[in-house]
């Protein structure tokens, strides 16, 4: 959830991370006021490859960024045009599913394999790795992580609003 918000807040701004993956997720521990218990928080990391809203998924050479494992099948084709907060929503899905499942949602021996799985398959459905995981938290993913952007969550609020509204039971 607090991912979710984090990247609204790059997006409300007009930055697009691009590259939305555990690694780049980092949690620490903060302190608080003398006798008040620690917290934790979680911070996204590395916006190297961060771009304004709209200057697409691929450098000025035309390389594809991006961590395969956790690209939408838009950047994978280097679609300028579609690329954009709705891609980060993707990597996030890829993410909340690699975190619930144990294992990312593509994998192969090279990047090109994992890039043509993420533009010619679906991952499989997180309940038959775990069968203990809740309907509606595989619904979440699911929709988080649906190969045409206009099918995903339209912003990282709308997915932090379901991951809220499952965490309070409704």
């Amino acid at each position: 959830v607090a991912v979710a918000r984090a990247l609204q807040f790059a997006h409300d701004h007009g930055v697009v991370h691009r590259d939305v993956k555990p690694g780049n997720l980092m949690l620490r521990h903060e302190t608080g006021a003398a006798g008040a218990e620690p917290a934790l928080r979680i911070a996204i990391t590395d916006f190297g490859l961060a771009r304004e809203t709209g200057t697409g998924s691929m450098t000025e050479s035309g390389a594809i960024v991006g961590t395969p494992m956790f690209m939408a099948p838009e950047q994978v084709l280097g679609d300028r045009s579609t690329v954009g907060a709705r891609s980060d929503v993707y990597g996030l899905g890829a993410t909340l599913y690699t975190l619930v499942t144990g294992r990312p949602p593509y994998d192969g021996p090279s990047a090109q394999s994992v890039l043509k799985q993420v533009l010619d398959a679906h991952p499989r459905r997180p309940r038959a790795m775990r069968a203990d995981l809740p309907r509606d938290l595989e619904a979440i993913v699911q929709k988080a992580m649906e190969r045409d952007p206009a099918l995903r969550y339209g912003t990282a609020a709308e997915l932090a609003d379901d991951l809220d509204a499952f965490l309070a039971g409704q």
